[in-house]
């Protein structure tokens, strides 16, 4: 006998499960591609933006698909990367508006 309860609480447990893979497969294929100083710069940049984080690890991951990437990124490729996407966000435009 299973309640609605059970089901949509057996849903989030397996929902949090293969988010947890998901975040284990990332963390692996980014042991395999960064070095250890360009790991702890991703993760810092993680805690303060999550989003910028995303961006540099798809961007990492489609370098390494397309067979750009040849050994291990530092810590300083890392900021560089990193550097693209914010300016990348302050040169958006500004539309004025009048009256």
């Amino acid at each position: 006998m299973t309640f609605e309860g059970q089901s949509d609480e057996n849903t989030q447990l397996d929902q949090m499960r293969r988010l947890r893979n998901q975040e284990a497969n990332i963390r692996s294929a980014l042991n395999a591609v960064l070095d250890p100083k360009a790991l702890e710069r991703l993760s810092l940049i993680r805690m303060s933006n999550e989003r910028l984080y995303s961006q540099i690890v798809s961007y990492l991951f489609s370098l390494v698909n397309s067979g750009k990437i040849k050994g291990k990124v530092n810590e300083e490729q890392v900021k560089q990367i990193a550097s693209l996407f914010l300016s990348q966000k302050k040169e958006g435009s500004i539309t004025r508006l009048s009256k």
